[in-house]
């Protein structure tokens, strides 16, 4: 590993001085840090949330038998990533607060750290900043988003379904899900959705059916809601919480 020194906060490396390469007679070659380099890179392109940075599969604690086998089941998928069978991708349904979200972000950056591409979508947030092309003053447009996202070797979609449901919603969900269905990319989306059936009644059932066609379903997710565990409430406060 190439040692670094501090500058300004910031490790640089001894080697390159942060240049990523190293002048030779024969011209530039990579400096050793260079593959760490690009991985954090890759991350900070993933648009993952600072609250979930620290997220990793490991972290995903509990010795319940659904946790267990739950992380298991992760750790194979990274480790096969990317998956050479049809289904390619996952989907995780289940409670609100079950722990969907950490999960699917631990395998996100699990398959970055292996040396692919990934992006972080939260539908709702997606929504909005799509709504905000339509006054033309962003750097972006509805193309640029939806190219971004369509090309990314893993794609986490996360909360389908708490958006609201209109034609122009779904089908901007649709192109997503069958730009991917279509270059054989893996999808791992999360929904609060209990079955597929409810999931259908919400989105449609074009896209369901893509779903099931590239994705493992994981809906073993624990039913507690684990941000309100340990608070002393009253239960009736509890339910209406997660409603």
């Amino acid at each position: 590993m190439t040692k670094g020194k501090e500058s300004e906060g910031k490790k640089v490396c001894e080697k390159c001085g942060g240049a990523l390469y190293i002048p030779t007679e024969d011209g530039a070659v990579p400096c050793d840090c260079l593959p760490a380099a690009l991985m954090k890179q890759r991350l900070r392109a993933a648009n993952i949330p600072p609250r979930f940075q620290q997220k990793t599969i490991e972290s995903f604690k509990g010795n319940d038998k659904k946790r267990k086998q739950l992380r298991t089941d992760a750790k194979v998928y990274v480790q096969g990533f990317p998956p050479q069978e049809s289904k390619k991708g996952l989907l995780f349904m289940g409670t609100t607060g079950c722990g969907k979200t950490h999960l699917a972000i631990g395998i996100l950056k699990a398959t970055i750290e292996k040396g692919y591409t990934g992006y972080y979508c939260n539908v709702i947030d997606f929504f909005t900043r799509l709504r905000d092309t339509f006054r033309g003053d962003t750097e972006y447009d509805e193309m640029d988003m939806l190219d971004k996202i369509s090309k990314v070797d893993m794609l986490v979609l996360d909360d389908l379904g708490a958006e609201k449901s209109t034609d122009w919603v779904r089908d901007r969900i649709y192109a997503i899900v069958n730009a991917r269905y279509e270059q054989n990319l893996p999808v791992l989306v999360t929904t609060n959705k209990m079955d597929l059936a409810e999931l259908e009644d919400h989105v449609g059932k074009r896209i369901v059916s893509r779903l099931c066609e590239m994705c493992l379903i994981r809906d073993q997710f624990p039913d507690e809601d684990y941000r309100m565990k340990g608070l002393d409430l009253d239960p009736r406060v509890s339910e209406k919480s997660a409603n």
